[in-house]
């Protein structure tokens, strides 16, 4: 069981089956391509679902985990000394930290996950350097095992959410479940194998948020980033996660806020 960040109210109690923690590692392992090369800061409260992220990935990819203390990641200097001391290759953390660290105290970082609130284009513009370092503007509700959607950001183009990781199906929705265009502000749905049984001794509320996904029939998205996973997966059931999107036109998906 993980529980949500209480963000949009008190936190509730998901059910994360091990079919779901599965696919969502085996999701990021394709999509980001770790090895054991890779050293995995670990700075997330253990009650943040986002620690998950960086525990499991590691473990499952043979990298290395770099636990941080609370205090070294309040501190620009010392989480900086660590990364060097360390010599620490990937970082996942919130874009309100990184607003505050300077890039130079990364410099063996080859990727930035960020994730947990909307994420700016100075941000992106300040880590998105380009060459070996990667920038990934993450997104999901825990009810959805942590991520779902992710974008290799760049200054260059909007901000975004990007696209569904491999084996996710994503659809944006009006008030009849009929599938928007891109342009159209809709909520965003997720699908596959990683969403959730539901909500812990809340049945009414798993009824109201976790339906029949009526569009298991329809061809899967041109862009997913994995064909193979994305045939294996099953799109049964779709979570409807409260948050107001749109696509773009390239097939990419904008965050708006919440409904």
């Amino acid at each position: 069981m993980i529980y949500t960040s209480g963000s949009t109210g008190k936190p509730k109690g998901v059910c994360i089956e091990h079919h779901n923690a599965v696919n969502f590692v085996e999701s990021e392992r394709r999509l980001f391509g770790l090895g054991n090369e890779h050293r995995v800061l670990q700075g997330f409260s253990t009650s943040f679902d986002a620690s998950v992220e960086e525990l499991w990935l590691a473990f499952a990819t043979g990298s290395t985990l770099v636990v941080v203390e609370k205090a070294v990641m309040q501190d620009v200097e010392l989480l900086g000394q660590l990364v060097e001391a360390t010599k620490a290759t990937i970082i996942s953390t919130v874009p309100t930290l990184l607003a505050t660290i300077e890039p130079k105290y990364l410099a063996t970082i080859q990727m930035v996950i960020a994730g947990g609130e909307a994420c700016n284009r100075e941000v992106i513009a300040a880590y998105a350097t380009g060459g070996k370092r990667r920038f990934v503007n993450s997104y999901g509700p825990t009810e959805a095992t942590v991520a779902c959607m992710a974008d290799f950001s760049s200054p260059d183009r909007p901000v975004t959410i990007g696209r569904p990781q491999p084996g996710y199906f994503a659809c944006i929705v009006n008030s009849r479940m009929e599938l928007l265009p891109p342009g159209v502000p809709g909520e965003l749905c997720m699908a596959g194998p990683s969403v959730a049984r539901g909500y812990v001794k809340r049945p009414e509320l798993t009824e109201e948020k976790f339906t029949h996904c009526p569009y298991v029939a329809l061809p899967k998205p041109e862009f997913d980033y994995d064909e193979e996973t994305a045939r294996d997966a099953k799109y049964e059931r779709l979570y409807h996660t409260g948050d107001l999107t749109r696509w773009n036109a390239e097939g990419r998906v904008e965050f708006l806020g919440r409904i």
